[in-house]
């Protein structure tokens, strides 16, 4: 389905959002935009299309997520700390750890 036919489901959807009909095709549609955000791989930087990692704004795409928590996320995190977790510690926390650099950089272009 391309973009344009998903806007229109919605749009008819959102017309019956009363209904149980209504509710189930809603939900299938946000499951869809979920669907979406995933295609971007674990270890791509962060743009403004990537689901957010964390709760709770976890998969909404990052450039709906409010500044203020972007700014909250970022001051308490240390970059150096997460530079070294990211190389040192055994997997799977270094994967982790990994994309938190990478959210962390995101975060701090976005705020300054």
């Amino acid at each position: 389905m391309t973009d344009e036919k998903l806007a229109k489901a919605r749009a008819l959807a959102l017309k019956h959002k009363n209904q149980k009909s209504g509710k189930i095709i809603l939900a299938l549609l946000d499951e869809i935009e979920v669907l979406k955000l995933e295609k971007h791989r674990p270890n791509d930087p962060f743009t403004d299309n990537s689901p957010c990692p964390y709760h709770p704004h976890r998969g909404k795409r990052l450039a709906t997520v409010p500044l203020s928590f972007l700014r909250e996320w970022h001051g308490s995190q240390n970059r150096e700390g997460l530079k070294i977790d990211a190389e040192f510690l055994p997997f799977p926390k270094k994967a982790w750890a990994q994309r938190d650099l990478r959210f962390y950089d995101y975060c701090a272009a976005k705020i300054s």
